[in-house]
């Protein structure tokens, strides 16, 4: 994975432990059994190996990586395509894709990227 598939923006994280299933680098999204996307962390990429438990995102304002041809722009809530590793639009959700949360900026055609409040649910305040 070259580019992160995800990075923090400023301000407040909810994380939790969590034992990975694969093997996995510092700013890639991963679906947790409960159907939340998750942000893993870590300071040392290579070391995170299957098996091994980490602090993960879940929570909290979050850049996460799309095509530059696909505008999400507009005040919707973007999947997360797992064939593709982008950010969608939910018209081009399918089977086995997630809500990656509420949509707080960018997205627009030509940005490789959309800012996210991840996990939040639609129109309601998440007390963490």
């Amino acid at each position: 994975m070259a580019t992160p598939e995800a990075t923090l923006l400023g301000g407040e994280h909810r994380t939790i432990p969590y034992t990975l299933t694969a093997n996995a680098v510092s700013g890639e999204l991963i679906k947790l059994s409960d159907d939340r996307m998750a942000v893993v962390t870590g300071l040392d990429a290579n070391a995170l190996q299957s098996g091994m438990t980490t602090q993960v995102v879940v929570g909290g304002p979050v850049r996460v990586y799309k095509a530059s041809a696909t505008d999400l722009s507009s005040a919707q809530d973007p999947y997360w395509d797992v064939t593709a590793n982008a950010a969608i639009a939910v018209g081009s959700a399918e089977a086995g894709d997630v809500l990656l949360g509420t949509r707080i900026g960018g997205g627009a055609t030509g940005q490789t990227y959309v800012d996210i409040d991840l996990n939040a649910a639609v129109g309601t305040v998440d007390a963490g």
